[in-house]
């Protein structure tokens, strides 16, 4: 694959689902060290309503401290009682073995792509209180309107829908749009909406297009990405636990932006870490802090490409420090040969994946570590297939994918214990095919959609 190839493919895993090809079974981890089989490399291998649709509400403030709310949504016993490796937690008794599948008594409606071939997807998600599912009407480019039909669920089998909100173009915000994106903080919801027009441009110059914002999931309101961080380019946003976190970049791509937020309203910038020229990459946060991979640019090399590796870990996202990460090479660059991904695995695992290429060899190679608290990481050798953002999870699980090679058989799935065991589950009763592509997880259990959302499954788990 040529670079181009290979950035445009890095670069559209951003936001929504993505699954993951890995060949990952029954892996150990002992130590600091995971053991069994190195898979293929490759990233490629897929609240009150206060954000009004009118005037902006947001505040960009300077640095300054920010005192974050414990999350109600998260039990105490969420957390893992001991740590008998610096990068392990303890086994959970109880954990999933099994799913057990069945078709949704009822589900959203079909809505097809426009004839000019600009295509609006089936946006489903999983949430503390339930399951949501985001269809957009695929108006044509320039619409002066847009209308999403807002789907929920509280067990996964019985859909409903809870609102249709319309949102208007303005000079700041373009349609049409697709709900890529799914976030949930102390306060409530974030849904991400991307442009899902056709680019001349490329990268998107602005992937975070549009906000929608809830405290319960069934009233939302809008605005547009821009009246709440300027003219900046949002790239990622992430919630946990602790609060809410977006990286972007200033409108003339030389000026790395981080913002944080207690309640996904009001944000504050950052003060990076790091010397000038750092480039923020994917940040997740967590029920211990903010985690942020960031490559700074000339750090120890010479020339542009040159990159220090930095990953590194906040309690309150304001004030950083440098993570140990053992090995790491590259520090997370958003385009070139090398590229660092962190994510949330549950709300007290971490994983974070580096992608390197070799343009002279031709060849890549990805390497994975593992951490509790964000601080302390340990190499994960048989995770290193795994892109962070390919790990579906919500506050007490992380799941991964392996769709079947032959379309007639179930796709594989494998649940992440505290100890970073990946344990196979076993599945059982109306089991999705292969070809299904999206995949929430929320209360009941793991909901799997195909592309247009016109056949939901709920798989229950097993214990034991």
């Amino acid at each position: 694959m040529n670079r181009v190839g290979r950035i445009e493919g890095r670069h559209s895993r951003r936001l929504g689902v993505r699954l993951v090809v890995t060949t990952a079974i029954g892996i150990s981890f002992a130590a600091c060290t995971v053991g069994g089989a190195t898979p293929s490399v490759g990233p490629e291998a897929s609240t009150p309503n206060s954000i009004a649709s009118q005037a902006p509400t947001a505040t960009l403030t300077p640095t300054e401290r920010l005192t974050l709310p414990t999350s109600p949504l998260v039990s105490e016993s969420a957390a893992p009682t001991s740590t008998p490796f610096p990068c392990a937690g303890t086994s959970s008794a109880g954990r999933w073995t099994g799913l057990n599948w069945s078709v949704a008594n009822t589900r959203p409606v079909a809505t097809a792509s426009n004839a000019d071939g600009t295509e609006v997807l089936f946006g489903l998600f999983g949430w503390s209180k339930g399951y949501l599912g985001f269809r957009p009407d695929p108006v044509a480019e320039g619409a002066s309107a847009q209308k999403i039909e807002i789907d929920a669920s509280t067990d996964g089998l019985n859909w409903s829908v809870v609102q249709t909100l319309t949102m208007s173009s303005s000079t700041d915000l373009s349609l049409p749009v697709s709900i890529g994106g799914l976030v949930e903080g102390p306060v409530g919801l974030l849904a991400l909406g991307e442009w899902a027009g056709h680019r001349a441009d490329f990268p998107a110059k602005r992937p975070v297009a549009v906000i929608l914002r809830s405290t319960d999931g069934r009233h939302w309101t809008y605005t547009s990405a821009t009246a709440v961080f300027g003219s900046a380019n949002v790239g990622t946003v992430d919630a946990g636990s602790v609060g809410y976190i977006a990286t972007g970049l200033s409108n003339d791509g030389k000026q790395a932006l981080v913002w944080v937020s207690s309640d996904g309203s009001n944000w504050r910038k950052s003060q990076l870490p790091g010397p000038a020229g750092i480039a923020p990459g994917d940040a997740t946060a967590f029920g211990g802090g903010y985690v942020l991979s960031a490559a700074v640019l000339g750090g120890e090399g010479s020339g542009p490409d040159a990159v220090t590796p930095s990953l590194w870990w906040s309690g309150d996202g304001l004030e950083w420090e440098q993570a140990s990460v053992p090995g790491m090479r590259s520090g997370g660059g958003l385009i070139g040969e090398t590229e660092t991904g962190v994510a949330r695995i549950n709300d007290h695992a971490l994983l974070a994946t580096e992608y390197t290429y070799d343009d002279a060899s031709q060849t890549s190679a990805q390497t994975a570590w593992v951490s509790t608290e964000g601080k302390t990481w340990c190499r994960d050798a048989a995770a290193a297939a795994v892109w962070p953002s390919q790990v579906v999870s919500d506050r007490d699980q992380g799941l991964l994918f392996r769709p079947a090679a032959d379309g007639s058989i179930a796709m594989g799935i494998w649940a992440f214990e505290d100890d970073f065991n990946l344990v196979e589950l076993a599945q059982t009763g109306t089991v999705p095919p292969a070809d299904v592509i999206r995949a929430a997880l929320g209360p009941a259990g793991l909901v799997a959609a195909d592309h247009s959302g016109t056949v939901l499954y709920l798989g229950v788990p097993t214990n034991g």
